[in-house]
């Protein structure tokens, strides 16, 4: 009978026949006894073990909830998965870590009588439902386009079509340069192997502070400055100033020695010299101490002295000693017109004196 076994007669059967056992009319009946084979292997349901079938998703429940099925005999068929194909974010569904087989095996069942059927998982990180590792990797490459001088390149490889564009780390610089962008404009996602090259634009260095070129020092052969050329009235007024710290004609009162003396890279012009007196400096009738020096670099004297080694100057109009007595200059011209009118008078008297005496003497 299919689907059952036969265990045995009710009652059993008598070694020897029994009257006690016969109905009225004298018979005696054994009746079969049957007990459920649902799996046709000729053992009774209720004397077989029994087993589990479980589906598990490996990652602890987060992507479906195990699914058991309890009772079942060997030989029977074996439960499926219910439901659509397990789906993870960042994984593809890859199986099971064996193939459920088409009937419980019990050669598979744990020492609890389970058979687990776990969840196998592809990477699959460009959620394109292809697993990584069927895919083709790609190659992304940053170059300075400057065999390393400015940075040693940055490469990154085993990417998958579809991921994020990796982007340089850190800033490209490089001395004497701007860098201006990419040889071509990075892509937000990965396509294939890409080299991007470093664009730079040259840039001129910023001037170094005193590279300027130095003021040029006036030479012996320059004009002296003249008088009255100052238009701010900052100089032309016959003092003296400090060498290297006088513009062209400004002259500021420089406190020397006292009169008579000369120190080192000073010019000193005694009491009985000046420029517009006629002064003669030091002669042998007159070794005045104190008079202008005669390797004193002095420039037209009629325009005013400029002494180079102290880089004093001495105008028309000044005496620095003498605090310029204009009036005895002017008193000493007319003295000089003087004496010329005198001098001119005499010789024409005299030539009129002697030419009255020749008419006499003829």
């Amino acid at each position: 009978m299919t689907g059952y076994v036969f265990v045995g007669w009710s009652p059993a059967l008598a070694q020897t026949v029994d009257p006690a056992a016969a109905d009225e009319f004298g018979n005696i009946y054994y009746i079969a006894r049957w007990e459920v084979d649902a799996n046709n292997n000729g053992i009774a349901d209720v004397d077989e073990a029994r087993y589990s079938v479980i589906y598990s998703d490996g990652a602890n429940g987060s992507v479906f909830a195990d699914q058991i099925t309890t009772g079942l005999l060997s030989g029977l068929a074996t439960p499926q998965f219910t439901g659509e194909t397990p789906v993870r974010s960042g994984y593809i569904f890859a199986g099971w870590s064996s193939s459920p087989a088409g009937t419980v095996d019990p050669t598979a069942a744990d020492s609890l009588g389970r058979i687990i059927y776990t969840a196998l998982w592809a990477a699959d990180v460009n959620d394109n439902g292809v697993a990584d590792s069927e895919e083709p990797t790609y190659t992304i490459t940053y170059t300075d386009g400057a065999n390393g001088a400015a940075f040693a390149d940055q490469v990154t490889s085993g990417l998958l079509g579809g991921v994020a564009t990796p982007q340089f780390s850190g800033t490209p610089t490089r001395t004497g340069y701007k860098f201006v962008g990419w040889s071509t404009e990075p892509a937000s996602t990965v396509s294939g192997d890409v080299v991007y090259t470093a664009l730079w634009e040259a840039v001129e260095p910023d001037p170094t502070p005193g590279t300027d070129d130095p003021t040029p020092t006036p030479g012996p052969d320059d004009p002296a400055p003249t008088p009255g050329d100052d238009d701010d009235n900052t100089g032309g007024n016959g003092s003296a100033t400090t060498p290297g710290t006088n513009e062209p004609g400004n002259i500021t009162p420089n406190p020397g020695p006292a009169n008579g003396t000369t120190t080192p890279g000073e010019t000193t012009i005694a009491d009985d010299e000046t420029p517009l007196a006629g002064g003669a400096g030091e002669t042998e009738d007159d070794p005045a101490e104190g008079d202008v020096a005669d390797d004193a670099a002095v420039a037209d004297e009629a325009a005013g002295a400029i002494d180079e080694a102290a880089g004093t100057e001495i105008l028309d109009d000044e005496n620095p000693l003498a605090a310029a007595d204009h009036s005895s200059s002017w008193l000493s011209w007319l003295l000089t017109i003087g004496l010329l009118l005198v001098v001119c008078f005499g010789i024409f008297f005299l030539i009129r004196r002697r030419k009255n005496t020749r008419e006499q003497n003829q």
